[in-house]
């Protein structure tokens, strides 16, 4: 069976606050991933312009309004 969900980049920063994003949001129950977790953290830029906010929390789309919410009501720097 093929997953057709989508996703949705929530976050894109530095290694540590995305690290705290995502925790924020696994404290809350939405899933979400870390993209570029280790190569942004080493070379950040080889995965985007000028090392500028290499990592990115993804997450599934249905939960995009949550997390909105929770980001700007615990992590204002979002």
């Amino acid at each position: 069976m093929i997953n057709t969900a989508k996703t949705f980049v929530i976050y894109s920063g530095n290694p540590i606050n995305a690290e705290a994003v995502s925790m924020l949001l696994n404290e809350h129950g939405i899933i979400n991933f870390l993209n570029n977790r280790l190569l942004g953290s080493l070379a950040p830029w080889q995965v985007s312009s000028g090392g500028f906010a290499p990592v990115e929390v993804i997450i599934n789309e249905t939960d995009k309004e949550e997390a909105r919410k929770l980001l700007e009501e615990f992590h204002p720097l979002c």
